[in-house]
């Protein structure tokens, strides 16, 4: 069953290779959507697909890559709103 997630991530995420680590595991698990910085410093990610793996994406969210530090993620689960063919940074 296909899922969408809507995560804002919170904490020392920015310039520490995030949203390049957040596409690589993305790939890897065949989900979708995109990842962009945000002015105030907290990261946003659409991530798509099919349930099981959104939540095993999430749960790397929640931890990032080794170089950031994640405070906070706040997710929305939702009903897809579009199509994405791939996962790509914004």
């Amino acid at each position: 069953m296909m899922v969408e997630a809507h995560i804002v991530v919170r904490g020392s995420v920015q310039g520490v290779g995030y949203r390049m680590h957040a596409q690589h595991h993305a790939r890897l698990m065949s989900v979708n959507g995109y990842v962009r910085n945000l002015a105030n410093g907290d990261v946003e990610i659409l991530a798509q697909g099919e349930a099981d793996a959104v939540e095993r994406f999430i749960s790397w969210a929640g931890r990032g890559p080794p170089s950031g530090h994640v405070e906070e993620t706040v997710v929305q689960r939702r009903e897809p709103t579009a199509t994405f063919g791939g996962f790509e940074i914004r």
